[in-house]
């Protein structure tokens, strides 16, 4: 499978924690600045750069926007520029998933307004972790290892595709699939709502082509149960 090809606009320190966890996915990042000091940055540590102006809609098709960009991250430092990014992204790209960034309540609504997928506030993560630390240290520990990639354990998508052997088994039966060490936290239904659902709360549900599993293992663990359902596909195919 082809790896996801992801544009990070705005290299600025929450464009740098992005790419961080970024590059150690399986995806082609590239980084989108106007700034040659930023971009300087951003390839002393070995990302793929490009300067574009944001307001120009043939700099940002330029930049591959409507062609073979899936995924951009809105993260200029000024609420408007990332508006009118998100308004000229979506113009040109009807179908890319767009995240961008906000500070403010008004803000989000007006990125929601303009097209962006998901609308994310740092400042209330932050805000939130903090809460949790001092209220919960050791699950915030725990999580700071897992989801954070300080321990051997990662959170996963595994889409379920028509021809795989994941179609029609319960979602309980996949926790105990072959010997993968692995926890089915939940799934998202294919349809329009594409709503997360807790594993608690389907576990009898029969999982259909299109559905999302989402899982969390070891690295080593997920990535076998990727390539024995990709065995499973192939199998099929024969």
């Amino acid at each position: 499978m082809k790896p996801r090809r992801i544009a990070i606009f705005g290299y600025n320190k929450l464009g740098q924690e992005v790419a961080r966890h970024l590059c150690r996915t399986p995806c082609e990042l590239l980084i989108v600045d106007n700034d040659a000091e930023a971009l300087a940055r951003a390839g002393e540590r070995g990302f793929d750069t490009v300067r574009c102006d944001y307001t120009d809609d043939s700099e940002l098709a330029r930049v591959g926007i409507g062609r073979d960009i899936d995924l951009i991250f809105c993260l200029l430092g000024d609420e408007a520029q990332n508006v009118f990014l998100v308004i000229s992204v979506r113009a040109l790209a009807p179908d890319m998933v767009i995240v961008a960034a906000t500070d403010s309540i008004g803000s989000e609504q007006k990125l929601r307004a303009a097209g962006a997928d998901k609308v994310i506030d740092p400042f209330a993560i932050a805000g939130a972790r903090i809460s949790d630390l001092l209220e919960r240290p050791m699950v915030m520990d725990i999580l700071e290892q897992t989801v954070f990639g300080q321990a051997d354990l990662e959170m996963a998508e595994v889409p379920v595709v028509r021809e795989g052997g994941l179609v029609g088994q319960r979602l309980s039966e996949v926790s105990v699939r072959g010997a993968c060490n692995l926890v089915v936290v939940g799934l998202v239904r294919s349809g329009a709502d594409r709503e997360v659902r807790f594993a608690t709360e389907d576990w009898h549900y029969r999982l259909s082509a299109g559905d999302m599993l989402l899982l969390v293992g070891p690295a080593a663990d997920l990535e076998r149960f990727r390539a024995e359902a990709a065995a499973l596909d192939a199998s099929r195919g024969r």
